[in-house]
């Protein structure tokens, strides 16, 4: 799967999403039309994010889903669940060389049965986190799904003490509902603009992640390993084109 260059990979971008600091990309391997395991490409800092520089693959052009993305890595650097991480050469700059159609994606749709561990839930979220004493029994950290239904909901409330606004998105799996939040940059920003509501998708695959730092809220019921929607692509109704 990989090219002959062995310090370079080649993957279809399923993520390109926030975190502090920068952001998380995330993909297949790619290579002749077949798709290969996760690659989460990250930096050599503490939190692992990904700087505008390191990622941009033109001038203020961010990687976009479905890009064929192609950089240059260190070395593996599995972090506990996280075993799809990889060090980029922040030296090489990153490189957009395609793209695909999303019926191409289809066949690198992921079944898990569960999205890692379900029954711990936040305030705010249904199955959305995996407690710290059972992460041990995860081994890795992302997902393609195509979820029977899909819903993203535009909300503002009082959390923790202050006003909040985020864009969640709820979706049944393997008969298990969740509630997560959306981090991908374009849906937010173009969900938050339509104003606070639900608004249904008929179809969807999404990119789920798992975090790699445990979250330990003030109010510490909810305490543990979030998982995340780290990628939307939206659907024809008629199915992927």
């Amino acid at each position: 799967m990989d090219n002959v260059d062995q310090s370079r990979r080649r993957i279809i971008c399923l993520a390109n999403s926030r975190k502090p600091d920068g952001r998380c990309i995330a993909g297949k391997l790619y290579f002749q039309g077949k798709f290969g395991k996760w690659i989460r490409p990250i930096s050599a800092r503490e939190g692992e994010e990904l700087s505008e520089v390191e990622r941009l693959v033109g001038p203020k052009t961010e990687p976009a889903m479905l890009d064929i993305l192609e950089f240059s890595i260190i070395a593996a650097k599995p972090s506990h669940h996280q075993t799809e991480n990889w060090i980029i050469n922040p030296k090489v700059r990153m490189q957009k060389v395609g793209t695909i159609l999303p019926k191409d994606l289809m066949l690198a749709i992921d079944k898990p049965i569960n999205l890692w561990i379900v029954g711990s839930s936040s305030k705010r979220g249904k199955n959305d986190f995996v407690p710290e004493d059972r992460i041990e029994d995860v081994t890795d950290s992302l997902f393609l799904i195509n979820p029977i239904s899909f819903t993203i909901h535009v909300l503002t409330d009082d959390f923790m003490g202050r006003q909040s606004r985020q864009v969640r998105g709820e979706f049944s799996h393997y008969g298990a509902e969740y509630n997560l939040k959306i981090t991908d940059p374009v849906v937010e920003a173009k969900y938050k603009a339509k104003g606070d509501g639900i608004y249904k998708i008929q179809n969807a695959l999404l990119t789920i992640s798992l975090t790699e730092k445990i979250f330990r809220p003030r109010y510490n019921h909810s305490a543990g390993f979030y998982k995340l929607i780290a990628g939307v692509i939206e659907l024809s109704e008629g199915g992927p084109k």
